[in-house]
């Protein structure tokens, strides 16, 4: 029905895209407790969506799980989940804030790119993979932490990142790939890790307002345009 504006979702499996241009009224979600994932595309496109609560038995948030343009503001991802897949929340302009579980081992590629509003992104320590273009184009964040354990910043992970200003790796970050902070107009302030051995090409191009870097005595490996 159209006029559905609260849904709680049971435990069980549900096919790619079951609830796929959702009720335009729907704004609050349960995910039942049970339930170990949400399916692939199962809540894309649901405008009007501000809440969703999930449970603690949750392992897996599915690709484009909830893609596309809706009202949440807030999302607390639940202790216990373990992966992110892709573009799982990509396009989430109004998301204000996440929390991260200290459980989380991978977010796939594109999962929140495109969500314009998001001031901070702190990842737990822990994550052990994050997918190219994963936060790109996420242009309100202002500050960024990455934990240790990401021993890899991939492609394009974290460009265009508008307003970007302060920048934190953890140590044990070790390679920093191509074009990873690309565009990165306004960053003024960069803690590299003394783990860190290789930056690639073009990995700050653009990041213009960069004045001084003090870079760590074990690198051994920049690109050019770097």
């Amino acid at each position: 029905s159209p006029d559905i504006m609260t849904a709680t979702l049971p435990g069980g499996e549900f096919k790619v895209s079951a609830f796929l241009a959702c009720p335009d009224k729907l704004r609050v979600l349960t995910v039942a407790e049970g339930s170990a994932f949400v399916g692939e595309g199962e809540f894309a496109c649901c405008p009007s969506l501000i809440s969703v609560k999930f449970p603690s038995t949750l392992r897996s948030i599915g690709r484009c799980a909830f893609q596309g343009y809706n009202q949440m503001k807030s999302l607390t991802l639940p202790e216990g989940l373990l992966e992110v897949g892709e573009a799982a929340f990509d396009g989430c302009q109004e998301l204000l804030s996440v929390a991260f579980p200290t459980t989380l081992r991978k977010i796939d590629r594109y999962a929140f790119s495109c969500c314009k509003a998001l001031p901070l992104v702190d990842l737990p320590e822990g994550l052990l993979d994050v997918g190219e273009f994963a936060f790109d184009s996420c242009e309100n964040v202002r500050t960024l932490r990455i934990p240790g354990s990401l021993t890899v910043v991939k492609k394009d992970m974290f460009g265009n990142l508008n307003n970007l200003k302060v920048l934190t790796f953890g140590e044990g970050v070790r390679v920093i790939d191509e074009d990873a902070f690309r565009c990165c107009g306004e960053l003024q302030s960069v803690t590299f890790p003394s783990t860190l051995v290789s930056i690639g090409i073009r990995a700050f191009e653009d990041c213009n307002k960069l004045s001084v870097l003090a870079l760590p005595e074990g690198l051994c490996d920049v690109g050019e345009e770097a």
